[in-house]
């Protein structure tokens, strides 16, 4: 630094302004300029980032409807084949008819016959087929049966 002025000797020499770090203030002015000006290209860049990224979120959704639809749609060609199918094969000419037939074919269970066919089923001849699976007995404390090869009603 020159005693008498605030500037450094560099810049006294190259007739430049200087705040007495050394360094040129116009060598400041354009670093921060730069700096501006990247500030600026990178909120740009922000925001272009964003929009991208809503049309492919959105793309995405059109992508998913558009594959839910199609796979709806096949799944009532092969409906319809299945059923067209049925129809020939009974001699009917409407899906009406072969669904006046298939109802005709399968009454309704009352839930009571649902219920006593759970009852009606042999679950120790189920299970007792099956090596090594232990019954737990209601009535001990954690203990387990022996599983017999035969009906448990006996």
């Amino acid at each position: 630094m020159i005693a008498r002025t605030k500037r450094c000797e560099a810049c006294v020499r190259r007739g430049r302004s200087c705040d007495g770090s050394g360094i040129p203030l116009s060598s400041l002015d354009r670093i921060l300029q730069e700096q501006r000006r990247i500030k600026d290209a990178e909120r740009r860049a922000e925001l272009e980032l964003d929009e991208s990224q809503r049309r492919l979120e959105e793309a995405q959704r059109e992508l998913s409807e558009k594959l839910a639809r199609l796979r709806r749609l096949r799944q009532q060609k092969e409906f319809l084949v299945e059923k067209g199918a049925d129809m020939v094969a009974r001699g009917l000419s409407t899906l009406d008819e072969l669904e006046e037939v298939e109802r005709q074919e399968t009454p309704a269970m009352p839930s009571s016959q649902i219920n006593d066919a759970v009852d009606a089923v042999d679950w120790g001849a189920v299970f007792g087929s099956v090596p090594g699976f232990p019954l737990v007995d209601p009535d001990s404390a954690g203990g387990t049966v022996p599983v017999s090869q035969g009906s448990s009603n006996s």
